[in-house]
């Protein structure tokens, strides 16, 4: 029901939206990934981080691009994990905060993400990096180098 609800939105938006000329893809693919990702679709979420975060198809905003890939991250989405904490190692709509980054790329790495596996051996090799907490490592496990 509520799926029909928004599609209804969704055409009259377009209706609307053909009516004073604005037909641009970039707003129709905002609108059908913002209701996708209100509804909790973590790849919805992910890409609406992405497009606040490039400035696509809407005002470019760090805050909000922090919020969707939170939103998606909280979920487990590896490529929002590390996005995330790039958003925290560089400051962009967050106070910087090395820690966090890290635990999000670690998140990311576990599952796999070549991209937060790079970002938290960067941070180890180049610094600035916490020193991993003797209760995080594992048995076996070296630090990326």
């Amino acid at each position: 029901m509520k799926r029909a609800i928004i599609l209804a939105g969704l055409i009259l938006f377009g209706c609307i939206a053909t009516a004073s000329g604005d037909t641009s893809e970039d707003q129709k693919k905002y609108w059908g990934l913002r209701a996708l990702a209100e509804e909790g679709d973590v790849a919805s979420q992910y890409k609406l981080g992405t497009m606040y975060y490039t400035g696509e198809g809407v005002r470019a905003d760090d805050q909000k691009a922090v919020g969707w890939y939170r939103k998606a991250a909280e979920q487990g989405h590896p490529k929002a994990q590390n996005s995330l904490g790039n958003m925290y190692y560089n400051g962009y709509g967050v106070p910087k905060d090395y820690q966090k980054a890290v635990m999000w790329y670690r998140k990311a790495a576990e599952q796999g993400d070549a991209d937060a596996k790079r970002n938290l051996a960067n941070m180890y090799n180049e610094g600035p990096a916490p020193p991993p907490k003797p209760a995080q490592a594992k048995p076996g496990a070296s630090i990326p180098r």
